[in-house]
């Protein structure tokens, strides 16, 4: 009895605190080039590629398998949510059209991205990965994050600079939310006995965003976690939104 006294405290605690947590204001992850102003003033036009966004289902087991046509989907409202924000903004953005010369090169620069995304974040804050303070940070001393010059991508489509964008969206299926509810309501039982709740995760969204310049320097970027589905046009407008918060010359 007094084992399940303690369960039930526990599972209160559990949701106070993620009440607590939803209540906060979520730390931003946003990431800036120390000269980010006099580098953004040359800047009139951004192109960016078709944004590379992987969309999964994951299995009872836990195993995520790529859903193309949820992809493309999510790819092409978050496309569409893109040139929505840069509406009066007075920066020219158009989507890359890729030809021969260029699409190789684009094809390295979108897979490069993630690793120099994952260095930035790091090293930016390596007290605690992926986090910083309430307002946007510069880059440590000396940093130089960089995916190599691009002017054979934005010479053919007379743009200033690049904008990279990458995400993941992770959805689970009936069978693992199943496993989610047992596995959560296991790690409560068990918590009642070791002091300890885990909770299963299998959902969840990740977006990765940066301004680019034509040496390839990396003047902005930021990364957005959340829970939201991409599928959906106006779930992925406001995902972005926030996601290009504090982006140079987007007025909110």
């Amino acid at each position: 009895m007094d084992n399940l006294k303690r369960c039930a405290r526990l599972v209160f605690i559990a949701i106070g605190f993620s009440l607590l947590l939803l209540g906060c204001a979520a730390p931003r992850t946003i990431q800036t080039h120390p000269a980010l102003s006099q580098k953004c003033q040359n800047i009139k036009s951004i192109v960016f590629a078709k944004p590379d966004i992987k969309v999964y289902l994951v299995s009872a087991g836990g195993v995520p398998e790529l859903m193309d046509e949820w992809s493309n989907l999510a790819s092409d409202n978050v496309t569409k949510a893109l040139l929505a924000q840069f509406e009066g903004s007075g920066t020219k953005i158009s989507v890359l059209k890729t030809d021969p010369q260029n699409e190789q090169e684009m094809k390295e620069v979108l897979a490069l991205f993630p690793v120099v995304s994952n260095a930035i974040m790091y090293h930016a804050a390596p007290a605690q990965p992926g986090f910083t303070q309430s307002a946007p940070t510069t880059y440590e001393t000396g940093a130089d994050y960089s995916v190599g010059p691009i002017p054979k991508i934005l010479d053919p489509a007379g743009a200033d600079a690049l904008l990279l964008v990458h995400g993941v969206d992770q959805y689970a299926s009936a069978g693992k939310k199943a496993v989610n509810v047992l596995g959560t309501v296991s790690g409560v039982m068990m918590s009642a006995f070791t002091g300890i709740v885990v909770v299963p995760r299998g959902e969840g969204t990740t977006l990765r965003i940066a301004l680019v310049d034509r040496n390839g320097a990396v003047l902005w970027h930021n990364i957005k976690g959340g829970s939201t589905n991409l599928r959906d046009p106006d779930q992925a407008k406001g995902f972005v939104e926030v996601a290009l918060d504090e982006f140079p010359g987007l007025k909110k």
